[in-house]
C-alpha cells in the first residue's frame, strides 16, 4: 500500500479540472488534516489534504467531518491568507511525491499575492506548507521542522522554502525503455522489484512486484536476454498507459478489509484478494482510507472490550479455582454426623473432666473408636458440637456447588461473548454485544460515559440470513440475544437447530416449513455454524444438530445458553466461499 508518485500524478490531473475554483471555506478536523471547500458556479467540492504519517494523501472527498468549535492556529492562518483565493495551477515535479497548489488572493490592503500550498506525501516526513511564491518565504506549516529534527531542511515560519531533495531516479516518460532496462540490469546483486523501486521515479513496491511477474530470474545477476526483453515490454506497456492515462483504479480486498490499491490491475496475489474498481483516483482514495480508518476504529473499539472480557474471564477462573479448592478441603464431613450419633448413644459413659471417650462404632462392626470431647461442655453440648460441624459442612457443600456452577456459567457466557467480539466486523454488532454485557451488569469504560442505564443502548442489528442451494432459509445469530430469539421465539418446533460441538459459536436455524431437509442443505447449514464459531479457522469441525423441540433454555440461564438432546453430529470444514455465496440481503 503506497500513494506513490505516479498515483499522485493521477490525482494531480483530477485537481487540475478545478483550476479557477475559489476557496469558500477551510477546516482542520484533525491535527494533521485540512479540508478545503472549493466552489465555482453551481457546484462545489471538498478537497482533503492529510499529512498524517500513516495516511498522508490529497484527494477530493464526499465524506463529512466533525470540526472543532475553536479552529487550530494553522487553520486560522490558512483562512487569513487563502480564503476566497483562486486556484491558479496544480503542479508536480516529474513523479515526485509533492503536489503544489498555487492560489492567487489579495492581502489586507488589496494587493495581489500568490501563495503555494506544498503538499508533501512522504510517510512520516509528510507535511503541508504554505509559502509566498514571490519571496519563497514560509508562512507556516502543519508540522514545523527545526534544526534538531533536520540539519538540511528546516520548515519554519520566515525561513526560505527549500524543495524536497531529488532522489535522482529515472522518469519513465522521459527515458527510453531500453535505457531503463540496462540501468536496472547494472544492479547485479539486487532483486528485480527492489531495483525497479530504486531506479524508476514514482514506483511503489506493489507496482514493482507486479512488473516482476513472469520474469524467471528475479536476481539481476542471473538476468538473461529473455528476461530483459520481457521487462522491456512491461515497461513500454506501462509507459503507454501512463501517457494515455489508461488507468485501472483498483483496491484489493481481504474479505471486507481494504489491503492495497494501485492505478494498474494487480494480479500478483492470484485469487487471495478480491478487487473493487473505481472510476477516479479520488474515489479510490476516499473509499480506501475511510474504510481503513473505520476498520482501525472498529479494531480499537473491539480491543477495549476484548481486554475487558479477558480480565473478567481470568478473575472468574481464579474464583472458580478457589471455590473448588474450598470444596475439596471440606473432605468427608459425613463422619461428624456419625460421631454425633455414637456420642449420643453413649452419653452415660461421659465423665466429668474427660477429653476422650471410647465407644463401640456400630457403623463399623462395633470396633472401638475414640471421640474427642470438650470437658467444659455438657455431654449433650458435645453431641450438638459434632452435629453442628456436620450441618455447617453440608450447607457449605451445597452453597459451594451452587457457586461453582455460577462461576462455570459466567465463564461460559464471557467466553462466548469474547468469541463473538473476536469474530465481529461491524460496529452495530459490537454495540449489540455491549448491550448484552450491560444487561448482565457488566460495565466498562467505553459504556460508563455513554449510558448510565443498561436500557439506553438499543440493538437494531438483524441476524444473518442465508438461502441454501435447495431453497431453505437458514438463520444465524450475531450475538447471544439473537441466538436466544432465534432458538426460543422465531423457530418452529420442527425446524433444525445447529451448533458447534463443545465450541463457542452462533445458533443456526434451518426453517423446514414441515419439509424434509436434504443432506446438502444440512451440510451447508453446518458449514455456516462452523464458520460462525471459534473454530472458524480450523478443519473437521463437529456440528451438533437436532429439532428445535429438543432444545430448551433453563430458567435463569444467561443469554445464548441452552440444553439439548437427541442430537446427531456432522463433520464439516468452515468455508468462507460457501458462506458468502449463500448469504442474502433482506
Amino acid at each position: 500500500m503506497a500513494l506513490d508518485g505516479i498515483f499522485l500524478n493521477t490525482v494531480k490531473h483530477e485537481l487540475q479540472n478545478w483550476i479557477g475554483g475559489r476557496i469558500d471555506r477551510i477546516y482542520q478536523p484533525m491535527s494533521q488534516e485540512i479540508v478545503i471547500l472549493l466552489r465555482r458556479p453551481r457546484e462545489n467540492i471538498k478537497l482533503l489534504i492529510s499529512a498524517a504519517s500513516n495516511c498522508a494523501r490529497i484527494h477530493f472527498t464526499k465524506n463529512s467531518f466533525n470540526n472543532p468549535k475553536t479552529p487550530p492556529m494553522f487553520c486560522m492562518l490558512l483562512r487569513k491568507h487563502l480564503e476566497n483565493g483562486r486556484l491558479n495551477s496544480v503542479s508536480q515535479e516529474g513523479f515526485d511525491r509533492v503536489i503544489n497548489l498555487e492560489f492567487e488572493t489579495r492581502n489586507q490592503i488589496g494587493n495581489k499575492v500568490v501563495y503555494i500550498l506544498a503538499v508533501e506525501i512522504m510517510g512520516r516526513h509528510s507535511n503541508i506548507i504554505l509559502y509566498n511564491k514571490e519571496t519563497g518565504i514560509i508562512v507556516d506549516s502543519i508540522k514545523r521542522v527545526n534544526s534538531s529534527m533536520s540539519k538540511q531542511r528546516q520548515i519554519l515560519p520566515k525561513e526560505k522554502y527549500l524543495s524536497v531533495p531529488s532522489q535522482k531516479k529515472l522518469n519513465i516518460l522521459n527515458c527510453d525503455s531500453a535505457f531503463i532496462v540496462n540501468k536496472i540490469a547494472e544492479k547485479k546483486e539486487t532483486f528485480l522489484d527492489k531495483a525497479l523501486v530504486s531506479t524508476i521515479e514514482g514506483f511503489s513496491p506493489l507496482v514493482s512486484r507486479e512488473l516482476s511477474i513472469g520474469i524467471e530470474n528475479k536476481i539481476l545477476g542471473d538476468f538473461d536476454l529473455n528476461d530483459k526483453t520481457i521487462l522491456f515490454d512491461k515497461i513500454q506497456t506501462l509507459k503507454q498507459k501512463i501517457k494515455k492515462r489508461e488507468y485501472v483504479f483498483v483496491v484489493l480486498m481481504n474479505e471486507n478489509k481494504p489491503k492495497e490499491f494501485s492505478y494498474i490491475d494487480i494480479n500478483q496475489y492470484g485469487s487471495a484478494y478480491g478487487k473493487k474498481i473505481f472510476s477516479t483516483a479520488s474515489e479510490l482514495l476516499d473509499f480506501f482510507y475511510s474504510e481503513r480508518d473505520h476498520m482501525e476504529r472498529l479494531h480499537q473499539h473491539s480491543d477495549n472490550i476484548i481486554n475487558y472480557l479477558k480480565g473478567k474471564i481470568s478473575r472468574a477462573k481464579r474464583t472458580l479455582d478457589v471455590r473448588i479448592k474450598e470444596l475439596n478441603n471440606l473432605g468427608n464431613k459425613d463422619e461428624y454426623r456419625k460421631y454425633g450419633d455414637l456420642l449420643s448413644a453413649n452419653l452415660s459413659r461421659i465423665k466429668k473432666g474427660q477429653t476422650v471417650v471410647k465407644v463401640e462404632n456400630f457403623y463399623d462392626s462395633n470396633k472401638i473408636i475414640s471421640l474427642e470431647i470438650d470437658p467444659s461442655k455438657t455431654p449433650y453440648q458435645n453431641v450438638q458440637k459434632y452435629y453442628k460441624i456436620y450441618k455447617k459442612a453440608k450447607n457449605a457443600r451445597v452453597k459451594l456447588n451452587e457457586l461453582i456452577l455460577e462461576s462455570q456459567n459466567e465463564i461460559e457466557f464471557l467466553e462466548s461473548e469474547l468469541d463473538l467480539i473476536c469474530r465481529t466486523t461491524d460496529e452495530d454488532e459490537i454495540n449489540g454485544i455491549m448491550e448484552e454485557l450491560c444487561e448482565q451488569n457488566y460495565y466498562f469504560k467505553s459504556t460508563k460515559n455513554k449510558s448510565k442505564s443498561k436500557n439506553k443502548m438499543k440493538n437494531k442489528i438483524r441476524p444473518f440470513k442465508f438461502v441454501s442451494s435447495d431453497g431453505f432459509v437458514i438463520w444465524c445469530g450475531k450475538n447471544n440475544k439473537q441466538n436466544d430469539a432465534l432458538t426460543t421465539k422465531k423457530a418452529n418446533k420442527d425446524d433444525i437447530w445447529l451448533h458447534t460441538h463443545n465450541i463457542h459459536g452462533s445458533h443456526v436455524i434451518i426453517v423446514t416449513d414441515g419439509k424434509k431437509v436434504p443432506d446438502r442443505t444440512l451440510e451447508e447449514a453446518a458449514i455456516i455454524a462452523a464458520y460462525n464459531s471459534k473454530g472458524k479457522n480450523g478443519s473437521k469441525i463437529s456440528v451438533d444438530y437436532t429439532e428445535i423441540k429438543n432444545v430448551h433454555k433453563p430458567n435463569g440461564a444467561k443469554p445464548g445458553m441452552v440444553i439439548f438432546e437427541k442430537q446427531k453430529t456432522i463433520l464439516v470444514d468452515p468455508n468462507s466461499e460457501v458462506v458468502k455465496n449463500l448469504l442474502v440481503d433482506y
